[in-house]
């Protein structure tokens, strides 16, 4: 079952337009995106090479998940390219 970062983060404070996390929230979303219980969804991955593009795509407003630009390559775990 995927979960929002919001049920994974306890303890969110806000104040003065800033949020503080408590400690370890970092690392509790970490492990929960490696372990596959929390999805980032991925639209689009371009290679350094093709950063215009990427930018462009970002730009126009209706991308549906995270633009990656990767600086070499290497293939990312298939629960992280899933939508």
């Amino acid at each position: 079952m995927n979960r929002g970062a919001a049920d994974l983060v306890v303890g969110v404070e806000e104040g003065l337009g800033r949020q503080r996390a408590q400690v370890g929230a970092f690392e509790r979303i970490t492990d929960a995106i490696i372990a596959g219980r929390l999805t980032v969804p991925i639209a689009a991955t371009f290679p350094i090479e093709q950063i215009r593009d990427a930018v462009t795509l970002q730009s126009g407003g209706h991308v549906h998940g995270k633009v990656v630009v990767t600086l070499y390559q290497r293939s990312l775990p298939q629960h992280l390219l899933t939508s």
